[in-house]
């Protein structure tokens, strides 16, 4: 993932995994990396390594995000998925020298109870899709997927759209994800809300329901989230929904479907940009053609 820093530098952060990735067993297997340009892409810096090969907590890093903070040339975020041992943890690391070093990752959100009862009913399973905005104000907003299971059986398990929240630059964040939507999916041997191509009859490995994506307007911090689902699609077809939040992001709207026409064609893999003046472009795939 790409991203510009006020003063133009540029910031490519990666996912390598090395030829002997596999090897040796209980070391870390690639990692996440960080390039930088200060001449339009012209030339880049060799590669920074944020997760250093001795480091062994993490087996497998994912579904990265990288941001450049608007208010300040020096400070640069990332964040991303870590698996480790059947469980997944959302991990964040900075930099306030401008992409020259950067901060051990540190854990913000793992598997863990999400209501205060013994034996907890609910977990926080899983976390994917992170991508980091930062407000007028100097808050960080983590947008996610988050999976929410049950404690019973296979009594199933619930993917939301949340995010959480930094307000002393990542030094500190939320304990606990806002949720503001529900992710329906829908079974076709198994739950998903991914896009279904009608002549292969094969789902298309697409965003699925984990991948949303964020903006914000810095004028007044209007804060909008697209992801993937069948919400509004008496099929079960995916489809591209947003939502919006006026206040920093403690509320938000109810969904609202994106497209509009042809809705029975399917869209997925939507993504969102707001304009200075307010105006709001989503751009998504579909299969009319």
């Amino acid at each position: 993932m790409l991203t510009y820093g006020p003063d133009g530098s540029a910031y490519l952060m990666v996912m390598a995994y090395p030829p002997d990735s596999h090897t040796p067993p209980g070391h870390v297997k690639g990692g996440m990396f960080v390039s930088k340009s200060i001449d339009g892409g012209m030339t880049w810096s060799n590669p920074i390594t944020m997760t250093p090969r001795d480091w062994t907590w993490g087996k497998w890093h994912d579904k990265n995000a990288i941001t450049a903070n608007p208010l300040d040339p020096n400070l640069v975020h990332a964040t991303w998925t870590l698996f480790h041992s059947g469980n997944t943890s959302l991990a964040y690391s900075d930099s306030m020298d401008a992409g020259f070093s950067w901060s051990k990752p540190t854990n913000i959100i793992s598997q863990r109870p999400v209501k205060d009862t013994e034996p907890p009913t609910e977990n926080n399973d899983s976390q994917a899709g992170a991508q980091i905005v930062v407000l007028n104000d100097g808050t960080l907003v983590n947008l996610m997927s988050n999976t929410v299971s049950e404690n019973q059986g296979n009594a199933g398990y619930d993917s939301q759209v949340s995010i959480l929240r930094s307000f002393d630059d990542g030094g500190n964040w939320e304990r606990d994800p806002i949720y503001f939507a529900d992710i329906v999916t829908t079974f076709r041997g198994f739950w998903t809300c991914s896009a279904f191509d009608v002549e292969l009859k094969v789902p298309v490995r697409d965003g699925q329901c984990f991948i949303p994506d964020i903006a914000v307007n810095f004028a007044n911090n209007k804060l909008y989230v697209v992801w993937q689902d069948a919400w509004f699609n008496p099929d079960g077809l995916a489809g591209a929904v947003i939502s919006m939040s006026s206040d920093g992001g403690d509320t938000w709207t109810d969904p609202i479907q994106v497209n509009q026409v042809a809705p029975e064609s399917q869209a997925f893999l939507p993504t969102v940009e707001v304009a200075d003046d307010g105006t709001v472009g989503v751009l998504f795939y579909d299969f009319r053609n």
